[in-house]
């Protein structure tokens, strides 16, 4: 396996979610100052939760990756594990800001036309996929003994978030689950990250598992909503 500098990679990490953070808040300001031109109030909504919760999930990310980027490279392996528990965050963060890219021409534009629509439905499909796999062939080449039964949760909470049916507000049609999941992911993340920071050494067999779950999870309720409001355009 190629080994990555991890300490390097966190530095890269945490402006990318620093820069994105910022882009989500200024994206929502601009939302807000021109709800009066909206055309689909419940795509208004979801529009909305998305740029709120990237811009919480930006800086929770962006925060653990400056952490990482700071240990020492002698603790390489320590960086690694801290590292992991960290990156979901930038799935998270990259699902949610698609999501709300692929419903900002809409909540403005009835006509909006429905090549438009295929290219920014796929688009963010074929990151959170794209994410997906690149999960799965980190956690392979990582040659963990925990890596299989890690894949395995990971597909089934997948799986188990694709078939869910989540509450829907009777008035107006918003779906608060796949939210409420990044949120529950990103602060768990956190938690992780502050209790085990003094553990400097490599993955252990919760870090494997909650990398996997955590990069799965959210994304495929983001994609699950994403694909039911694509095909209601």
């Amino acid at each position: 396996m190629v080994q990555i500098d991890n300490i390097e990679l966190a530095k890269s990490y945490g402006q990318f979610l620093a820069a994105l953070g910022g882009v989500s808040i200024t994206v929502l300001t601009l939302a807000l100052t021109l709800r009066k031109e909206i055309a689909d109030q419940r795509l208004f909504e979801f529009l909305n939760a998305a740029l709120i919760v990237a811009t919480i999930v930006c800086f929770i990310g962006a925060h653990g990756m400056s952490e990482v980027s700071a240990i020492p490279t002698t603790e390489m392996a320590g960086a690694r594990r801290l590292y992991m528990i960290a990156s979901i965050n930038v799935v998270m963060a990259a699902a949610l800001f698609l999501f709300a890219l692929m419903l900002l021409p809409r909540v403005y534009d009835d006509d909006m036309p429905d090549e438009l629509k295929a290219i920014a439905f796929w688009s963010f499909a074929a990151v959170v996929i794209g994410a997906q796999a690149w999960m799965v062939s980190f956690i392979e080449h990582l040659e963990h003994p925990s890596a299989s039964g890690a894949l395995l949760a990971a597909a089934v909470a997948a799986l188990a978030v694709w078939l869910y049916r989540p509450r829907m507000d009777a008035v107006t049609g918003f779906v608060a689950f796949p939210f409420w999941l990044c949120v529950g992911f990103s602060g768990s993340s956190l938690v992780l990250f502050a209790a085990t920071f003094q553990l400097l050494t490599g993955p252990q067999w919760f870090d494997v598992t909650f990398y996997c779950v955590g990069m799965a999870t959210p994304a495929m309720a983001l994609l699950r909503l994403g694909w039911r409001e694509y095909r209601k355009a």
